[in-house]
């Protein structure tokens, strides 16, 4: 795969395993459905698989950490201890809180710490490659999840609730979905549309046109400069 797309691929799996936490949440397990969760009260095979969702649940965050800089062993481990501290301690009304938290950390802290901002080179790696439009729906996605926080029995809850940032999440990835596939057409294998195909097109051909002209001027050259043969008949010979 392309290593330009990967951070598309991962908040495109995190947007759909969002929607599958939802449907867990609210159609399998209880409204306080932390306590059924808990490594300390259930069984070994239970707490094996609850953890497995877990790291699967959450594993954009090291993978945005990888992503900036952080080693692939220091991002398992952690990752790891997470998901059990998360299972264990975490209560229900607190999760959506650890998820914000989480993520935010492994976006912001090594961004923070091991890209710098004055050379040309670290200026693109915090802005290219789609990474300038991931800073700005996190900004997007954590003010929503604030004000669901800060203001939901103030009339939050009269505008859809939780809803609002589900669909935040849905409108942020489609619109950085098409703005990745417009982007860089040529680095990501989209086609261009409308007038840059237009142009495109014409500057292939002037290419191409160029191309044709100096190969026949090559051969022009190449055949004045060669030396000339003495041409050979029989009347010259006899005579």
């Amino acid at each position: 795969a392309n290593p330009k797309l990967r951070v598309a691929v991962a908040v495109s799996a995190f947007t759909i395993l969002h929607g599958v936490g939802h449907f867990i949440i609210g159609f399998v397990l209880s409204e306080d459905f932390m306590a059924e969760v808990r490594p300390s009260r259930v069984a070994v095979l239970q707490s094996v698989l609850n953890f497995k969702i877990a790291v699967v649940f959450f594993s954009l965050g090291p993978f945005l950490g990888w992503s900036n800089g952080i080693p692939l062993q220091t991002c398992a481990l952690v990752h790891a201890l997470s998901a059990c501290l998360f299972l264990e301690f975490v209560p229900t009304q607190f999760t959506f809180g650890f998820m914000q938290v989480y993520l935010n950390v492994w976006y912001c802290l090594p961004r923070a710490l091991f890209i710098g901002t004055e050379t040309a080179q670290e200026v693109s790696k915090r802005v290219d490659d789609s990474w300038a439009f991931v800073s700005a729906g996190f900004l997007v996605l954590t003010i929503v999840s604030f004000l669901e926080m800060l203001t939901c029995d103030a009339g939050f809850m009269s505008l859809t609730g939780h809803f609002v940032y589900d669909g935040s999440i849905v409108v942020l990835a489609g619109v950085y979905s098409a703005a990745l596939w417009r982007a860089k057409p040529n680095q990501f294998g989209a086609p261009l549309a409308g007038a840059g195909a237009a142009a495109a097109a014409s500057a292939a051909a002037a290419a191409n046109t160029n191309n044709n002209n100096n190969n026949k001027s090559a051969a022009a050259a190449t055949a004045a400069a060669a030396p000339s043969s003495p041409s050979f008949s029989p009347s010259s010979c006899c005579s």
